[in-house]
């Protein structure tokens, strides 16, 4: 399955026409024609039905993992861990706009250790990430 084919999924899944998956997408409903016609999706706008409508981003670009992700709130750090989970860190910047990252297990984990200021595990993860791209 393409990721043509899973968008198609999701309009039919969500019950929505193209024009709205345009909105909740940020994008043109052209450039929605032109995913379902194959073109490769940007990451803004694969983030952005993430955000709108729950699709998770690695299954939209990858065919793995579910295709919706449950999320609590307004949790600063998703709560996601394991399993080729993703994580989310929610960013305020001062002129009160809201952008949602989406983040890997390796990166999470990172994350937390810094959090917890763990500093000499994060050296190993960071060496670890290293080694394994390669």
């Amino acid at each position: 399955m393409q990721q043509s084919d899973r968008l198609r999924l999701i309009l039919k899944i969500k019950k929505i026409k193209q024009t709205e998956m345009a909105v909740f997408g940020n994008v043109t409903p052209a450039t929605i024609s032109r995913y379902l016609s194959g073109r490769q999706l940007d990451i803004d706008f694969v983030i952005s039905l993430y955000n709108k409508l729950n699709v998770n981003p690695t299954w939209l670009l990858t065919g793995e993992g579910e295709m919706f992700l449950g999320r609590s709130g307004n949790s600063n750090i998703g709560n996601n861990y394991g399993n080729g989970s993703i994580g989310n860190i929610t960013i305020n910047s001062n002129n009160s706009h809201t952008q949602t990252v989406v983040l890997t297990d390796e990166e999470l984990e990172l994350v937390k250790s810094y959090r917890e200021k763990q500093f000499k595990q994060i050296m190993k993860k960071i060496a670890n990430m290293l080694c394994f791209w390669r």
